[in-house]
């Protein structure tokens, strides 16, 4: 489907992963109307993102209706920007993600280095871009100038969950990849796979494409992921830290907004799932007895606008909260 396609591409919840990363990956596109009604607007986007933008956005009349649609295909750089803003609007802002994460980061730290005084020579590439013949050894050519060590997983993983950051997700699965010397990278999913089947779960109930989520090889029934919920509240270093990054109810991440003024609020602690033709929720609950449940909702697939789908799974929610068992 070219239009889901290369939506996910652009956006900035789809970000690529790399070893290089420079503010998410991401890079902020602005669209302004022009002057007079029929003319092109008037769009700007960093240089340094590599982004080639192909302009169709018109300039529409003051009571014309604002739209905008965002295309870039796998490979291509071009964004293609089609739509209609009115005459006289503020001018938008859209997050948009870059092609090549190392091509924009080696681009941003020659600027840097430009602008602090340093000389450089030749222009920023990525080696990946090189024909394989003309590839230098980077081992030969460099040495370390500097050690510096992220924060703790446990500290990551609160923005990574609270704010579903898709790129954060994306970086842990490889990186859980090269837990042991003898794996890549790309062994990421079998690593995870390894252990949900220590923890007794049969591979026919899931199935890992990515560490985000957004393909849509992705699949996992309601009663795995409870079941993974339980073994991670089976263990109290695991359920402290893990509670610990979920969204709460009414409060915080991407649940601050939702089951407000219900027995939820302060209450669930869960992870929302949210793309198109999904919505999911899973994680905890304390019954009105003060009982913990873990719990799992996900709907797929449905005709009915999304806002209505949560609607229901918050009416479930906030009925769990309310359970008794007396």
């Amino acid at each position: 489907n070219y239009v889901k396609l290369s939506f996910y591409l652009c956006c900035g919840f789809a970000a690529p992963a790399g070893a290089l990363q420079h503010h998410e990956n991401v890079t902020e596109l602005t669209i302004r109307p022009a002057d007079k009604p029929g003319d092109l607007a008037v769009v700007h986007v960093d240089p340094l993102s590599g982004l080639e933008v192909l302009n169709e956005v018109q300039t529409g009349s003051r009571d014309a209706e604002p739209s905008l649609t965002l295309r870039r295909l796998p490979g291509p750089s071009d964004l293609v920007l089609r739509g209609t803003i009115p005459a006289g609007a503020p001018t938008l802002s859209r997050s948009v993600a870059v092609d090549n994460p190392t091509r924009f980061f080696v681009s941003v730290l020659r600027q840097t280095l430009i602008a602090g005084g340093i000389a450089i020579s030749g222009e920023a590439v990525d080696l990946d871009d090189l024909p394989a013949a003309a590839r230098p050894d980077p081992r030969r050519l460099t040495h370390v100038v500097v050690h510096h060590r992220s924060p703790p997983l446990a500290d990551i993983a609160i923005g990574m969950m609270k704010d579903s950051l898709n790129l954060h997700a994306e970086s842990l699965l490889r990186a859980i990849g090269l837990a042991s010397p003898d794996r890549s990278v790309a062994d990421g999913i079998e690593v995870v796979t390894e252990t949900l089947a220590s923890w007794g779960l049969d591979d026919d109930q899931f199935q890992i494409a990515d560490g985000s989520g957004l393909s849509p090889l992705n699949l996992v029934t309601a009663e795995t992921l409870v079941a993974i919920l339980s073994r991670l509240h089976a263990v109290p270093t695991h359920r402290d830290a893990f509670e610990r990054v979920l969204p709460v109810a009414g409060l915080d991440g991407t649940l601050s907004a939702r089951l407000r003024g219900t027995a939820a609020a302060g209450n669930v602690r869960a992870k929302t799932g949210t793309k198109a033709g999904v919505r999911g929720l899973a994680g905890y609950i304390d019954t009105r007895d003060g009982e913990r449940l873990g719990f799992a909702i996900l709907a797929n697939n449905f005709r009915a606008p999304g806002s209505e789908i949560v609607e229901i799974i918050d009416a479930a929610v906030a009925r769990l909260a309310s359970f008794s068992r007396e």
